[in-house]
């Protein structure tokens, strides 16, 4: 996203009073780390082929309080199955929960304890392996382990120091490849790829944690991270005065969190005027559920006459004093695709409810005779209908039976998934039942004199400001900016033309690769031949793409300096003569044309216009 739409999004939301509202936002951002699994020597790449599969169900167990976390139990009753495919080399009997975990990943705790140094955490003595109930199936043991290895550390920002509550170091999850009715299909590659997790304290606006969100992406790019799509995400705790924690995730564009923040506040706001609202009407009736799928036998509506004809049910939800508050927008959305979101979250495709454009589906009659099935109802009452196969169907309708009731209450807690305008229902929010033990791995002690010993690298801010002294600024943002670009930009530039290193990165290369061409291939011996070639004179600095090219063509460096030898520059004049007086008449510019195509590469473009504009003034007086 373009820094000027960044800044307006930004700005916007600085005209809201969030004091006002009461704001209160945490930030948790979990970086991929560059190293090999965390708990064994597979590879983290995720670039191998599945060979294999196994099939696998998961169920939800009691914590180390004999507590069931009510997220995971959420999750069970989904009846999930899950199919997980083997990549080899990239998962093995750890990742398939078949074998115990090995030790921690030195490396990657390494990295995790120099971001802790750069944060000024204190690191406890010993770490202690915790397993995370998550039984989504994105973890076959139905957990994900994690470590805390920092606590009470400090960012400092330009508003005051931001704590840093605690730095984790845990498995990735394993990679969703497809969804189905009833399945989910994972990647085993994914799972077990070390992750860092930083957890903030609380802010009291969205400008604050995005600039907050920023600042620690670029701390975390200081260390052996990986990079790209994917690699990074941010999820956000949100919550207003009066309202609830809700925590937002699945977003990884950093220019959207002000956006959503915003959308979320405002849904907050709004859920305690639905609120207000209930209050005032005072309703004495129950809620009901029914069966009226017999009324919808000769039904015109498409879309329900092919479920019940597959052997479907419709249910038909009756919510007292409910009309006309599911069109009522919460944040980006109406209540009823709020309510919505719980019912496809069972496999439904949605709900049809009396707020709605009812002729539009053709089902007034429908609706008119299932108002009649309920008891004592009146103008005031909402009505939904449900179609799909059971117990999806059920669960469906009696989620969003409990989510209408909760409306009375304000806010729930609960965790929801960003999607291209603000967030949907995901699962209730996660509790303290979640966590137990790994007693598979033994504590792991953390000395002082280790600590000491682990070197701090350089953040980009400082690798910046040393760079900005070699090149112009837009060459330095282009750089710092890049993985790839960075680390063989310092090195190269040792002993190479800063500038010329830098064009050559971020000119040359993205255009070979715009064109189709594997740049990937080269590397820093590739690189080295070929400004040595420039800097010596043997090739001219015009002939960069076309020695990269042959480089990645597989060419030799005799093979580049053979095509593209700098011509003696009597030759060159010779031969610039010989055009200019084939050419008397044409313009200098036409003349430059014709002598470039022609010796583009063997010399560079300044000494031909020195010569051509010599021979030019030569040929006047002759």
């Amino acid at each position: 996203m373009k820094k000027r739409e960044i800044e307006k999004r930004v700005a916007r939301t600085e005209q809201t009073d969030y004091a006002r509202l009461g704001l209160r936002c945490g930030i948790e951002i979990h970086q991929r780390l560059d190293t090999h699994k965390l708990f064994c020597p597979c590879s983290s790449k995720q670039s191998a082929e599945p060979t294999d599969h196994v099939q696998r169900r998961l169920r939800a167990v009691a914590g180390e309080l004999g507590e069931v976390d009510q997220a995971a139990l959420y999750e069970y009753m989904k009846s999930k199955s899950f199919i997980y495919k083997i990549s080899p080399g990239e998962s093995c009997l750890v990742e398939l929960d078949c074998e115990p975990p090995h030790a921690l990943n030195r490396d990657a705790l390494i990295i995790g304890l120099q971001l802790c140094k750069l944060l000024d955490c204190d690191v406890p003595e010993e770490l202690h392996v915790m397993r995370k109930t998550v039984i989504d199936g994105s973890n076959t043991g139905g957990f994900q382990r994690t470590t805390v290895i920092g606590m009470n550390g400090s960012l400092k920002m330009p508003f005051g120091n931001v704590v840093i509550e605690q730095v984790c170091l845990e498995e990735e999850a394993a990679r969703i490849e497809q969804r189905s009715d009833g399945q989910t299909t994972y990647r085993l590659s994914g799972l077990g790829i070390p992750l860092l997790e930083i957890t903030t304290s609380i802010l009291d606006d969205p400008k604050k944690t995005f600039e907050t969100a920023k600042a620690l992406g670029l701390l975390l790019r200081s260390l052996r991270v990986q990079r790209g799509i994917g690699t990074i995400r941010q999820d956000i705790n949100i919550s207003i005065a009066d309202g609830a924690r809700v925590e937002i995730k699945g977003f990884q564009e950093l220019a959207e969190i002000p956006k959503l923040i915003e959308t979320e506040a405002k849904r907050q706001t709004d859920l305690l005027e639905i609120k207000q609202e209930l209050i005032k009407r005072k309703s004495k009736s129950k809620p009901s559920i029914i069966d009226v799928t017999d009324v919808f036998a000769k039904t015109e509506n498409n879309i329900i006459r092919k479920i019940v004809a597959d052997g479907g049910r419709v249910l038909a939800l009756l919510l007292p004093e409910f009309a006309g508050l599911l069109k009522h927008v919460c944040g980006d959305r109406t209540l009823g695709a709020e309510l919505a979101g719980y019912a496809k979250a069972y496999g439904l495709g949605g709900m049809i409810h009396t707020d709605e454009d009812i002729p539009k589906y053709k089902l007034v009659d429908e609706f008119e005779r299932i108002r009649k099935r309920f008891e004592k109802p009146n103008p005031q009452d909402a009505i939904i209908i449900f179609a799909g196969r059971a117990p999806s169907v059920d669960q469906a309708a009696q989620a969003v039976l409990d989510r209408a009731l909760r409306c009375e209450h304000g806010v729930p807690e609960e965790t929801r998934v960003a999607d291209n305008t603000g967030s949907k229902y995901a699962r209730p929010l996660p509790g303290r039942a979640r966590m137990y033990p790994e007693t598979d791995i033994p504590p792991i002690p953390i000395s002082r004199a280790m600590l000491d010993a682990i070197t701090v690298p350089k953040t980009l801010e400082e690798r910046g400001e040393n760079i900005a002294k070699q090149l112009p600024k837009d060459m330095v943002e282009q750089i710092l900016k890049s993985y790839f670009y960075l680390p063989t930009f310092e090195r190269l530039s040792k002993d190479f033309d800063p500038v010329l290193v830098a064009r050559m990165l971020v000119y040359t290369l993205k255009e070979l690769k715009r064109d189709g061409h594997n740049t990937d291939i080269l590397n820093d011996d590739d690189f080295r031949e070929i400004l040595y070639l420039i800097t010596n004179e043997k090739i001219p600095t015009d002939s960069l793409s076309g020695a990269l090219l042959m480089k990645i063509e597989g060419k030799t460096a005799k093979d580049i300096e053979s095509k593209f030898a700098v011509m003696p520059e009597h030759a060159l004049r010779r031969y610039i003569r010989e055009i200019v007086e084939q050419n008397r008449d044409k313009r200098e510019q036409v003349i430059m044309g014709i002598i470039m195509s022609n010796v583009r590469g063997r010399a560079r473009g300044e000494t031909v216009i020195r010569i051509l504009r010599e021979e030019i003034e030569a040929a006047k007086l002759r």
